[in-house]
C-alpha cells in the first residue's frame, strides 16, 4: 500500500509521531511528499517486492551523543585549545640600517592565489613589527625542522637574534633564513586588526622552495619533525569545501 501527499511542517511532525505508519520525506516536482506505508502485519502482507523496493540509507546507523563543551574562562584553557592544531614556523625578516631584523611567527599561512598572498598574526605588543612593517620589501622564511634553535632565537626579546643564525640577503634589503624549507619576498598588501594581534596579509613578489627540506612543525607548544610524510592533492585541502 502507497499513499502519496502534500504536506506541511504539522502533518511532517504528526507523521514522525505516527505509530501505525512509516514516513519518508522525498522532493518531487518542486513538492515535498510523504510517503506512507503500512508496517503492520494485520494491514497488510510485506511481499519480498516491497522489501526490495524499500529506501535503505547510504549511511550505517550510529548513536550520536551530545558533547559537553566548556565555557572560555581563561587564557590558559584557549592556549592549549590552540595548540592542538600544528602549524609550520615563519621568520619575517628585513635589513634595517645594514643590520638585520626579524621575528617568528608560527600563524603562518597560505591566504590566496589571486593575488598571491600569505598572512601572519603579529601581537600588538610587538616592538619588531612596526620597524619591519615599514619596508618595502620583507623576507619570509619557512623555517626547517633543523631550525628549532633559531625559532627560540627570533623569538626572543634580548639578546642579538641572528647570532649563529645563517642568512642571505634577498632583493630590497629582505633577509632570507639559509636551510629554509621555503623563501619568499613579501610586502605588506593589508593590516586586519583582530583581538590583541593583527593579521598581516603579505603579497608575494618572488619565491624558492627546497622540497626535500622538511619543515619544522609546532604543535602542542613543542618543535616537532615530520615522519612518514605522503603527497597528498592540496586542492582537498584548499577551502572549497
Amino acid at each position: 500500500m502507497q499513499r502519496w501527499q502534500s504536506v506541511n511542517s504539522r502533518q511532517m511532525a504528526a507523521a514522525r509521531r505516527s505509530k501505525d505508519f512509516h514516513y519518508w520525506a522525498q522532493l518531487s516536482g518542486g513538492r515535498v511528499e510523504l510517503v506512507q506505508r503500512a508496517m503492520r502485519t494485520s494491514a497488510v502482507n510485506v511481499s519480498s517486492q516491497w522489501s526490495r523496493d524499500w529506501p535503505k540509507s547510504p549511511h550505517k546507523e550510529h548513536h550520536h551523543f551530545m558533547k559537553r563543551l566548556q565555557p572560555v574562562t581563561d587564557e590558559r584553557q584557549l592556549r592549549r585549545a590552540f595548540a592542538m592544531f600544528p602549524s609550520g614556523v615563519a621568520a619575517v625578516c628585513a635589513r634595517i640600517d645594514r643590520m638585520p631584523h626579524g621575528m617568528a611567527a608560527s600563524s603562518f599561512t597560505s591566504v590566496s592565489v589571486d593575488p598571491p598572498l600569505v598572512s601572519v598574526c603579529i601581537q600588538n605588543t610587538s616592538e619588531t613589527w612596526p620597524l619591519l612593517r615599514e619596508r618595502t620589501r620583507l623576507g619570509l622564511s619557512v623555517l626547517a625542522e633543523h631550525h628549532d634553535t633559531a625559532v627560540m632565537q627570533l623569538a626572543s626579546k634580548k639578546g642579538d637574534r641572528f647570532a649563529g643564525i645563517e642568512w642571505d640577503a634577498g632583493p630590497h634589503d629582505c633577509i632570507l633564513i639559509r636551510g629554509s624549507s621555503a623563501w619568499m619576498e613579501v610586502s605588506v598588501f593589508e593590516e586586519v586588526p583582530a583581538g590583541d594581534h593583527s593579521i598581516a596579509l603579505l603579497e608575494v613578489h618572488g619565491l624558492d622552495t627546497a622540497e626535500h627540506t622538511p619543515p619544522l612543525i609546532f604543535h602542542a607548544s613543542k618543535f616537532h619533525k615530520m615522519v612518514n610524510s605522503r603527497i597528498i592533492d592540496d586542492d582537498i585541502f584548499s577551502g572549497r569545501g
